[in-house]
């Protein structure tokens, strides 16, 4: 059984073209196995493999505090 081989959030970030806080999210939702070392993520490569799984999952896009009022604003009017 050989070590396993573990990368930052920086190197997942570029080896899947996202962002370093898309990983983070990621981890912190649970779909990405990782283990947290003090303030960093650490991610195994099988973990990486498992959640690549043939494509990555879209980025949610957020919306901007204006945007949020305005669709409260369409929730209590209908």
């Amino acid at each position: 059984m050989s070590t396993p081989t573990w990368l930052t959030t920086r190197e997942v970030a570029e080896e899947i073209k996202k962002s370093e806080n898309y990983v983070s999210r990621q981890c912190n939702a649970g779909n990405l196995r990782a283990t947290k070392l003090g303030n960093e993520w650490r991610i195994s490569r099988d973990a990486l493999d498992e959640f690549m799984g043939g494509k990555v999952p879209p980025a949610r896009p957020r919306m901007s505090r204006r945007q949020r009022i305005a669709v409260e604003q369409r929730r209590r009017s209908a």
